[in-house]
């Protein structure tokens, strides 16, 4: 299964919602219409098999999924609820160990090629303080000239853009590669 940091803290807030712990197929099934009832929109029991770790899964989560079951622990979407366990202080540790690059680490004009599926790919610019700005585009919703913030770009995750600003306006947040992450990112 494709691990992300924040699935095991929305397991375990499912499960509380939801009272108890989920372990046969019996009881996802039940999950699932709760689900259902609760939030007006269905996650299939193969898919919250997958997520809790009961099937074999080595793919990666559709966004839209996670977004459902955010909702359904009270969250308006999954990037909300990522945003909000960053700033918890229970938050247990997760090391990364796939491909990473940290923004602080990086300096002005540093470059960095970053893609992800299918066949996207964006050569960003280092401006400091965290800001990048986007330079030649493949296949991607962001455009050149963008800007915007991230703290890291991590090779198999998605990457969660914030403070997106496109010709002097700010646009919604914005995630790259949600459903396989990044495929690949290297500094130039």
């Amino acid at each position: 299964m494709k691990h992300f940091p924040e699935r095991e803290f929305l397991v375990r807030q499912i499960e509380e919602k939801y009272g108890k712990t989920v372990a046969t197929p019996k009881e996802f099934e039940a999950l699932s219409e709760g689900i259902a009832v609760e939030v007006g929109e269905r996650v299939s029991a193969s898919s919250l098999r997958r997520l809790f770790g009961y099937d074999q899964y080595e793919g990666a989560f559709r966004y839209s999924t996670l977004d459902v079951l955010s909702r359904y622990i009270g969250e308006t979407s999954f990037l909300a609820f990522s945003e909000r366990l960053k700033n918890e202080q229970f938050l247990s540790s997760d090391f990364l160990t796939s491909e990473l690059v940290r923004i602080r680490d990086l300096s002005e004009d540093d470059r960095i090629l970053v893609s992800w599926n299918p066949n996207r790919q964006v050569l960003l610019r280092c401006l400091g303080d965290g800001r990048l700005e986007v330079g030649s585009v493949k296949n991607s919703k962001l455009r050149e000239g963008d800007t915007f913030e991230v703290s890291a770009i991590v090779k198999g995750y998605p990457m969660y853009v914030s403070g997106l600003v496109r010709d002097g306006k700010e646009m919604p947040f914005y995630v790259a590669g949600s459903e396989d992450g990044i495929t690949s990112v290297r500094i130039l």
